[in-house]
């Protein structure tokens, strides 16, 4: 299936996540029918002519198997949002995309994550903090998700590797060797895909980096992580993009502050001061907030609970974010004294929580 997702997606963006949302409804998840579909299944689908003739004209051009051998050559692994193993908050978020090129892994611990962006032209002491402030996390557990940019993006993974730590590079690109942008940060991505983390996209190798494709990259970037760090920042910059992007999908947002003569602090100061974030002056302020003091221990807890068939459908409806009781109800199709008894299990467990008036959200 995973060749199908690819195929759409080499098609000049034309398929993005919803057109791909509503292929995966229409077809009931099946691609491979969608791509040998009729123009008036297309239509039935809920695409536009423009975009039925951009799909008839590439058919014609795109063999999804040879495609999906290039992948192979390359050594470029896909996940769909059909896969079991896709990250879980990301699938969470407005939008999430339909498909992700990888190279390196993707682990389950990845899922106690932070972002840290910044400025591109970050100052001694932006440097300094983010190395800083990474020598805490990484150690702590917290897997840093950053996009790969010249300044504190770079700095973000190389602190994270320097302390043997996880880090996941989120490009607005391709993710081949060609694709990497700065071309000097090729050594850095090798490192990375080396068994510390991985390189993703939502864009096919070979795509270039557009200004355009950044925005869509952010999202990424603030929708894998449990919450993101801003350090240096002007008033107009990609870093407080990504942290307006993470207040829409309700993660956590941390700032560094920095002085008050400085360009690249007033993005970051502005959002202290507007509450939009939290001052960070330690790593401590920010596991705390997060309530991940103890994540070796979380992951343990993970892999040790046991959970019934019925348990765990039921946790697919619950997320980090708020739930509440009747949209489980209504999604789950269970009956409502079962869901209850096996809310309170759960709760028992420690891996949910009720935050009051029947509203529930994943702690483990």
């Amino acid at each position: 299936m995973s060749l199908y997702f690819h195929a759409f997606n080499l098609m000049n963006e034309k398929i993005g996540p919803q057109r791909f949302a509503k292929l995966l409804h229409y077809f009931n998840n099946n691609l491979s029918a969608a791509w040998s579909a009729p123009r008036q299944e297309l239509a039935k689908a809920g695409l536009e002519e423009k975009i039925i003739a951009t799909i008839n004209k590439f058919r014609d051009k795109i063999n999804p198997e040879k495609e999906y051998e290039k992948l192979i050559r390359q050594k470029i692994s896909v996940l769909t949002i059909l896969d079991k193993n896709y990250p879980a908050r990301l699938r969470e978020i407005a939008n999430p995309p339909a498909i992700l090129y990888l190279r390196g892994q993707i682990q389950p611990e990845d899922d106690f994550a932070l972002a840290v962006v910044g400025s591109r032209h970050c100052s001694p002491y932006g440097r300094a903090a983010t190395q800083n402030l990474i020598r805490q996390l990484s150690p702590a557990g917290l897997t840093i998700i950053s996009g790969l940019a010249y300044g504190i993006d770079t700095f973000a993974h190389q602190s994270a590797l320097e302390n043997n730590g996880r880090t996941i590079a989120v490009l607005g690109s391709g993710i081949t060797d060609q694709d990497i942008y700065p071309h000097f940060n090729q050594r850095l991505v090798e490192k990375i895909i080396n068994g510390s983390g991985a390189v993703i996209s939502e864009y096919p190798p070979g795509s270039p980096s557009l200004p355009h494709h950044f925005p869509y990259r952010n999202r990424i970037i603030a929708g894998l992580s449990r919450g993101v760090l801003v350090i240096e920042a002007a008033e107009k910059s990609g870093a407080l993009i990504t942290a307006n992007l993470a207040l829409e999908q309700n993660r956590e947002v941390f700032a560094v502050p920095g002085s008050i003569l400085s360009p690249v602090s007033r993005g970051t100061n502005l959002l202290i001061k507007n509450s939009s974030a939290k001052l960070v002056e330690n790593a401590q302020d920010i596991l705390e907030e997060l309530n991940l003091s103890n994540i070796p221990q979380k992951i343990q807890a993970r892999q040790e609970i046991k959970t019934t068939s019925e348990e765990k459908q039921i946790l697919k409806f619950i997320s980090s974010e708020p739930t509440h009781l009747d949209e489980i109800v209504a999604q789950s199709k269970m009956e409502v004294d079962q869901i209850l008894a096996a809310l309170t299990i759960l709760e028992l467990k420690g891996v949910i929580k009720n935050t009051g008036d029947d509203y529930y959200i994943k702690i483990l």
